[in-house]
């Protein structure tokens, strides 16, 4: 999802969605595409890409929603460390989804 608009790749139903930090509210919608996903993966470049909060129990147009991994393309603790990521995303999730295993990595460009 770029945008919000909704661009699928392949001639399958999709197993990884990549919403771009602008279109995270619409993981709350339902449509046909999302129904085999299994993989959320976000990119999220900077502080003001991080989004307020997720609802993951809010997410019901997921059913066979497993993972969401979510990649730091920045310094998001100022410490050059990760040592802050799981505060970060222990505020921004929320909700009980428990069968969804929250992934995240930090990647920062040279």
């Amino acid at each position: 999802i770029n945008n919000g608009e909704l661009s699928p790749h392949g001639t399958s139903d999709p197993i990884v969605l990549y919403p771009d930090a602008s279109s995270i509210q619409g993981l709350y919608n339902t449509h046909p595409l999302f129904n085999q996903v299994e993989l959320i993966k976000i990119t999220i470049k900077n502080d003001l890409e991080l989004p307020d909060a997720v609802m993951l129990d809010q997410m019901t147009g997921f059913p066979n929603l497993q993972y969401v991994y979510v990649k730091f393309g920045y310094d998001a603790c100022r410490s050059g460390n990760n040592s802050c990521l799981t505060d970060i995303l222990s505020q921004v999730f929320t909700g009980s989804k428990s069968h969804v295993m929250l992934l995240y990595s930090k990647s920062v460009p040279n």
